[in-house]
């Protein structure tokens, strides 16, 4: 397993997140009955609009994380996007809270091995940690 740089957050305590949204129902009706809705950028349009720029950096969540299977997601679309958005950027970073360590969802996005910086709480065993003197 690669180890990952380590990051305390504690700063960022009181920060202010803002991501842009549009303005959608929760449910919406289909020919197989009411779906739920999600603010997420997906499907091909958008893969192909991720994959016209290159970052310097690029952050996604991950739902699972596995030293054999990677960082995974429940949803296929979201797994591409997060992948295509990984691929174009020098800097790699993935943010996931201590419960989705050691979890395999659905859909992987990228091997562990592809990610420069793995983003966690405090309550990360200590095999998802930097050996002692390792990057802070």
């Amino acid at each position: 397993m690669r180890d990952f740089d380590r990051v305390e957050l504690n700063h960022l305590r009181h920060a202010t997140w803002i991501a842009p949204s549009l303005p959608l129902p929760s449910r919406w009706w289909s020919p197989a009955g009411p779906c739920a809705l999600s603010n997420d950028l997906v499907g091909k349009g958008a893969e192909k609009s991720v994959r016209s720029y290159r970052f310097d950096y690029a952050i996604v969540g991950a739902d699972g994380i596995s030293p054999d299977t990677g960082f995974t997601r429940h949803s296929a679309r979201g797994a591409e996007i997060d992948r295509a958005m990984l691929e174009q950027a020098e800097r790699r970073i993935v943010v996931a809270d201590s419960t989705k360590l050691g979890r395999v969802r659905k859909a992987v996005s990228v091997d562990t091995g592809f990610v420069h910086t793995l983003v966690t709480d405090s309550f990360a065993p200590p095999r998802w940690s930097p050996p002692s003197g390792g990057p802070v």
